[in-house]
């Protein structure tokens, strides 16, 4: 997968980016903000939240995921991994960023 894709490397923050670029854009930005939120403590972590996030113009993306650490991602306890739990909206069209 690696040659194909022209990466010189699998690193794990890449394979996860690019997973979920396959959702489209604002996927990402939708983890990403959660992530960050729990890192900063305006999220409880281990909790349901809804996450809304975009790829340049408005809002177009809205998920129902566990909210957690970026450490905690994969953890060994499921109840602490990251977990996405509903899409609620999620753009046809997707925009593939380089």
């Amino acid at each position: 997968v690696s040659e194909t894709a022209g990466w010189s490397g699998v690193f794990p923050e890449r394979l996860v980016k690019e997973t979920l670029y396959c959702f489209g854009q604002g996927m990402k930005v939708a983890v990403e903000v959660a992530l960050i939120a729990v890192s900063c403590g305006y999220v409880t972590p281990f909790q349901d939240v809804i996450a809304v996030a975009g790829s340049g113009r408005g809002a177009d993306t809205a998920i129902v995921l566990r909210a957690t650490y970026p450490a905690s991602l994969f953890d060994k306890d499921p109840s602490k991994r990251l977990e996405i739990k509903e899409i609620i909206a999620m753009p046809i069209s997707k925009k593939w960023w380089d």
